[in-house]
């Protein structure tokens, strides 16, 4: 009988650096491969368990939400997108606000491009360099790395990138034909790479200034700074909003927010998804707000995350360390050489991490993951780098 993994490797397109390990099952920050090895998980679907593994208030919403109706179209109205629309708004850091329901965060960022050229009837949009929003065409423009961008030449027009933390170099790039400024409170995949708090403020103030949308991605940073958003951590409102990873709790979704009148400028069938804000998504990210909620999630995930961070500084110290950083649930160790066998050594160890390119370890804990289990996974990193 074939494993998964061979069936995997024959049938499943070759795009992901596959790890030598067969994952079955989670529970809490826990995962359990085929031979019942655990393994803390501080990868989470790439930021998607925000709740762990097995969350009991996750399943029975889906378990019902599925039993009863999975999906309705956006042309007809829906409990279950509804009660999830009033409970998020509630939160966003963007007042009098709109939502659009997608399925991913690179979804949602193409909602934002043509959100945004609509709203202003501009066309060009500034990133930033070391950015990341998404694989998709419009969301790829976007994005900086030329090993992402490189292969699917021509991209689309208009997309200028600027240095991240550099407000003149911002200042120069925008021109009459700028319609927004897309970034990231917290640069994700460039390896937990932090916005200078007056950084943001001055961009906001900015586009303010220039007529020009601020559009901030938020797609990997909810629920991971302390707040839900790190807009209201670093003391900003967007003009527009995108969201996804931990949302529904693991379910996919995709959602882009903006200030109502921006929304507004969208008419009748100029944007849709046909999964987007299905009931079981909807259903799903309602139980994950109230889990965050009820459980104060959002503070003890900080809490928990910050600690793990200040273990990790002990590396400091080490020839071999460049800088240890991050905010929240989002932690990065970067070295002066490649990380491939600290990532081995710690999948062996029982800890799973993700990379941010060659020489960064990118950590993206659980926000249930309890004190023992992040010790542990502090232990396993600072030996990884001992030989």
């Amino acid at each position: 009988m074939k494993s998964f993994k061979e069936i995997e490797d024959n049938l499943i397109a070759n795009t992901y650096a596959k790890r030598d390990v067969e994952i079955v099952r989670g529970s809490g920050a826990i995962v359990y491969d085929k031979n019942g090895k655990e393994y803390i998980d501080c990868v989470t679907g790439n930021g998607v368990a925000l709740l762990g593994h097995g969350n009991k208030d996750i399943a029975k919403a889906v378990s019902e939400q599925a039993q009863k109706i999975i999906t309705t179209p956006g042309i007809f109205y829906s409990e279950a997108r509804a009660n999830f629309a009033e409970k998020i708004t509630k939160i966003l850091p963007i007042k009098n606000s709109k939502i659009f329901l997608g399925n991913s965060g690179t979804e949602a960022v193409e909602c934002t491009i043509k959100l945004a050229r609509k709203a202003t009837g501009k066309t060009d949009f500034i990133a930033m360099k070391n950015g990341f929003h998404g694989r998709t065409l419009g969301a790829l423009s976007a994005t900086f790395r030329p090993k992402y961008r490189k292969p699917f030449e021509p991209l689309v027009p208009g997309f200028t990138h600027v240095s991240f933390n550099n407000i003149d170099e911002l200042r120069n790039a925008i021109t009459e034909r700028t319609a927004g400024v897309i970034l990231e409170a917290v640069q994700g995949e460039a390896g937990v790479v932090l916005a200078d708090r007056n950084y943001l403020k001055e961009v906001r103030e900015l586009c303010d200034e220039k007529g020009v949308l601020m559009i901030l991605d938020e797609i990997q940073t909810f629920g991971r700074t302390g707040n839900y958003f790190a807009a209201q951590t670093f003391g900003i409102e967007p003009d527009i909003l995108t969201v996804a990873k931990g949302l529904a709790g693991g379910v996919p979704i995709g959602l882009c927010a903006a200030r109502t009148e921006i929304f507004d400028k969208l008419e009748v069938g100029e944007h849709a998804s046909t999964f987007g804000g299905n009931a079981l998504a909807c259903a799903a990210g309602t139980a994950c707000l109230d889990v965050l909620e009820k459980e104060k999630l959002v503070q003890k995930g900080a809490k928990m995350g910050e600690k793990l961070r200040k273990n990790l500084e002990q590396l400091n110290g080490n020839e071999k360390i460049r800088e240890v950083r991050g905010i929240g649930a989002m932690i990065a160790v970067e070295s002066r050489f490649p990380v491939k066998e600290q990532l081995g050594f710690s999948l062996k160890n029982g800890v799973l991490a993700q990379t941010s390119g060659m020489s960064t370890i990118r950590l993206l804990p659980p926000l249930i993951i309890n004190e023992k289990e992040v010790e542990t996974v502090s232990k396993v990193i600072i030996n990884s780098f001992a030989k």
